[in-house]
């Protein structure tokens, strides 16, 4: 580990006379695997250094010997007071100039802006409830009423899926769901009427909160049905206000079975930077 150099070494080493050894400050411009490019006052200068943890930033101390000029460690500046810094430093170092200076910011490259990105992302639970509990005997989602036994709720849960991607929404962002209609109800095509549900998981005895909706288009039994969420649904979603999409309607029919397990999101969104 190299010595760290504080203001009472540094005195005295100013102090020493002629043919020993003298200390002055350099400032870390860039590091080689055998030298490093070292600022003082207004020149640069590349020289040697002895073993140590070094970083680019930081003041160094640069030692003279019979050798010749070596960065010998870092420096605490903070404690070398003002009137104890040694001045008039590039007349004892060796006036080699460094074309490769460490870059201005302001002539540095910005970084390239984030590019789109597209992810598929498929549910973490479905299920339907109905009546004043989650269904066991299935995984898929029903809307409407067919025996009776009171109006279904389908589920489709995303936990934190969405929102962990953390998709810049003042970016265009798009979200398109697709589905397969299984045989239950009329054969024809159906429309099923998505909603927005807030909560990541199923909760014991209670149904889902539905936020906002949006229908889908006409699907025959045993078809797939696509449809891009329109802007409300899809912010809700990458914001974090909503965790799933229900399918639900307030009266018996129609009737309609979504497969469970068919169920995917496709997110196409620009990620923060």
């Amino acid at each position: 580990m190299s010595t760290i150099v504080r203001a009472s070494h540094i005195d005295k080493a100013i102090s020493w006379d002629r043919g020993s050894q003298l200390f002055r400050i350099g400032f870390v411009q860039s590091i080689s695997a055998r030298s490093m490019v070292v600022t003082v006052q207004s020149g640069d200068v590349r020289l040697p250094y002895v073993r140590g943890d070094y970083s680019v930033g930081e003041f160094v101390a640069i030692v003279a010997d019979p050798r010749g000029w070596w960065v010998s460690g870092p420096v605490d500046v903070g404690d070398i007071p003002e009137s104890d810094k040694p001045s008039g430093v590039n007349s004892f170092l060796p006036q080699t100039k460094i074309s490769a200076r460490q870059k201005p910011l302001s002539n540095l490259k910005p970084p390239d802006p984030p590019k789109q990105r597209t992810v598929p992302i498929s549910a973490t639970w479905t299920g339907t409830f109905r009546g004043a509990e989650w269904r066991t005997d299935t995984r898929d989602l029903y809307q409407g009423d067919l025996s009776g036994k009171g109006l279904n709720t389908g589920v489709a849960f995303f936990g934190l899926k969405i929102v962990g991607l953390r998709a810049d929404t003042s970016k265009p962002c798009s979200i398109t769901l697709s589905y397969k209609r299984l045989l239950a109800g009329d054969p024809d095509g159906i429309s099923v009427t998505w909603w927005t549900v807030s909560e990541t998981a199923p909760v014991l005895g209670a149904p889902p909160t539905r936020l906002n909706s949006q229908s889908g288009p006409l699907v025959a039994a045993g078809r797939t049905g696509e449809m891009v969420l329109n802007s409300t649904l899809c912010d809700q979603l990458l914001e974090g206000d909503a965790h799933g999409l229900a399918i639900h309607i307030a009266s018996n029919s129609p009737y309609a079975q979504v497969e469970g397990s068919s169920i995917k999101l496709i997110v196409t969104y620009f990620p923060h930077p």
